[in-house]
């Protein structure tokens, strides 16, 4: 990964919030008449006004009122409308490289627009071969979904938990379903009684929950873990939604998962890497293909987590 091309969380924040600060740019305009409809500002502005609340008192209690807004703003409305809009948008993401495409914001307005779903529980599956940038791929969802957490769940509280032992950012590192069981949903007596009787799960049931789940080409292999997946996995990822837990399961190929993980009732979207800045998002699949296109990603910023791309990420049943 590159230096200047990796999205800083605390960018991502000031993205997500709009919360950023400025002197300069103060004149405020409306964003109807004044930017072009359809463009890449205008997607832009729509997009986070339709997902904005305020996450405290000490920043504006409307989108339009931000400095973010302004600057895209008032950009759009200047001379430098079109050969300077990927300045505009580097200066409104508060990414201080002046080369950041425009196609970079969109991207992570796509997502971001993904993993709010409405504040339903998201559940995505990527697939990719070998040096697609998945597992990047994956990391940058992480960084997006950690700084929509009080948009969508009102809460600043989260925790991250992963069977990817290298894996920046991880609040806990899980490698079997036992561990992985107590720690989001309680004991199996806990779970069977729906919590009322045995041991409550280590992490509290309203703190939203982003789960990693690496290899799962291998850990929900449909040939030798049907069994496993099918009863002791599959219960789990029907309760998701009781316990507010995003997932992102990252695979090769859609027909090494379990059957049951490639339905759009338990995966909101299939998503497949075509290269290291591609992707197509799906509603549906269809065997080892996607069905209803939703969108496409063709400037994929890079993650600011690391990891190591040779771990090995274990699971045990």
């Amino acid at each position: 990964m590159t230096e200047h091309r990796a999205f800083s969380s605390a960018k991502l924040r000031e993205f997500v919030r709009g919360d950023l600060r400025s002197k300069e740019n103060a004149d405020l305009y409306p964003h109807t008449g004044i930017v072009e409809p359809g463009s890449a500002t205008a997607d832009l502005l729509s997009f986070v006004e339709s997902i904005y609340e305020p996450p405290s008192e000490a920043v504006p209690a409307r989108f339009a009122e931000t400095k973010m807004a302004s600057v895209l703003r008032q950009q759009a409305a200047t001379d430098y409308v079109g050969a300077q809009i990927p300045d505009a948008t580097s200066y409104a993401v508060g990414v201080t490289e002046r080369d950041v495409e425009v196609s970079e914001a969109q991207a992570l307005a796509k997502v971001a627009r993904s993993i709010v779903n409405d504040g339903a529980p998201y559940s995505a599956l990527i697939f990719g071969g070998m040096n697609t940038g998945k597992t990047g791929f994956a990391g940058l969802w992480l960084e997006l979904w950690r700084e929509l957490v009080p948009l969508k769940y009102d809460t600043r509280e989260h925790a991250v938990v992963t069977n990817m032992r290298t894996l920046e950012g991880a609040d806990h590192v899980v490698t079997d379903i036992e561990a992985f069981r107590a720690l989001v949903f309680g004991d199996e007596r806990y779970v069977e009684t729906g919590g009322v009787s045995g041991k409550p799960p280590e992490i509290a049931p309203e703190t939203p929950v982003w789960w990693h789940f690496d290899e799962c080409s291998t850990h929900l292999d449909a040939r030798t873990q049907s069994h496993e997946v099918a009863t002791q996995y599959l219960p789990l990822v029907k309760r998701f939604a009781k316990v507010n837990v995003d997932a992102i399961h990252i695979g090769h190929s859609g027909m090494d998962i379990y059957k049951d993980m490639r339905r759009s009732q338990l995966t909101t979207e299939f998503v497949f890497k075509t290269g290291l800045k591609t992707a197509e998002v799906y509603e549906r699949m269809i065997d080892d293909h996607g069905e209803a296109l939703k969108y496409t990603l063709t400037e994929v910023p890079e993650t600011a987590l690391t990891y190591d791309p040779d771990d090995y990420s274990p699971w045990s049943w």
